[in-house]
């Protein structure tokens, strides 16, 4: 079976677990997965997907809307469905110059075989996918994380209506998703963001650090945003300190609350012993990840 993702934006550094997954579905497939995305990340938030190594990635905006002829012949070959979707008849709110243009967005899954196309988020890109559904018949599913469903839930009932499922992370939220917004609950299915532990053990056990008697290096690891709770963590390692451990924090990332931050350590008296190590990719993060004594979840 050969799946397609189409994501919002792509790759980005602080959403590995999208490109983990789709590593993994080629690993369990034996196919590689046909990429498409709405946007291009923006400059210093790109990572975690490699074209050279894991394959090429179309960008929607970057179609060549000179290609009619494909368009066209597209449209030509499902009238019934083509017309309606065209004329704005379908779902979600495209714009008509977009319903046009998506014809070679369906072009591009077609072409390499696929049969349904999966995306993470329940943002725009939804109303894309359920625009190709009206008009190529092609499935589609949708994994929801957090900020798609508690902080803009406006169009989340609308956008799964046409899925074939959703996936969401917690039993937490597939109850939200039901009770909340009356998603069906056959719909839903939970389907965990894991932690690859043997890519981890792995660094830990072939010749590499065991764990000291007493810990010393803590490492975190998110964007530098409040929900991730690092200036929490930072007031820990305050108070730690100050009963006369001797430890340091290392803090990978990056993100608007990165000078407040910097500035809360310096206020603490603690620069001395925090790191500010910026975003990186995502094998050197593991390789921090398994030289620290800690790892400090701070969310």
């Amino acid at each position: 079976m050969n799946v397609g993702y189409f994501l919002r934006t792509f790759p980005v550094l602080s959403e590995t677990f999208v490109s983990g997954e789709m590593r993994e579905m080629m690993r369990l497939t034996g196919s590689p997965v046909t990429v498409a995305a709405l946007y291009r990340p923006g400059e210093g938030t790109t990572g975690g997907w490699y074209e050279g190594h894991d394959g090429p990635v179309l960008y929607y905006r970057d179609i060549d809307k000179g290609r009619l002829g494909e368009m066209i012949a597209t449209a030509v070959s499902r009238p019934r469905q083509a017309i309606p979707a065209l004329l704005g008849t379908g779902p979600g709110e495209m714009r008509a110059r977009d319903r046009i243009k998506a014809l070679l967005l369906s072009e591009h899954f077609r072409r390499t075989g696929v049969r349904h196309v999966h995306t993470h988020f329940a943002w725009e890109q939804v109303d894309f996918l359920r625009y190709l559904r009206q008009l190529t018949g092609l499935t589609y599913s949708v994994t929801l994380h957090a900020a798609d469903i508690f902080v803009a839930p406006d169009r989340v009932a609308e956008r799964l209506a046409d899925a074939a499922f959703a996936a969401t992370i917690s039993e937490y939220n597939k109850r939200v998703l039901i009770d909340r917004f009356g998603v069906p609950a056959d719909l839903v299915h939970v389907v965990r963001c894991g932690v690859d532990l043997p890519a981890i053990d792995a660094r830990m056990t072939d010749g590499g650090p065991r764990f000291a008697p007493i810990p010393r290096d803590i490492v975190s690891v998110g964007r530098m945003v409040e929900k991730k709770g690092f200036d929490v963590l930072l007031d820990a390692v305050a108070r730690v300190l100050a009963q006369g451990a001797d430890v340091t924090l290392t803090l990978i990332g990056d993100g608007p609350l990165r000078p407040h931050l910097e500035r809360r350590a310096a206020t603490l008296g603690i620069a001395g012993r925090v790191a500010f190590a910026g975003s990186m990719p995502q094998a050197e993060v593991l390789d921090r990840v398994a030289r620290a004594d800690v790892f400090a979840l701070a969310c």
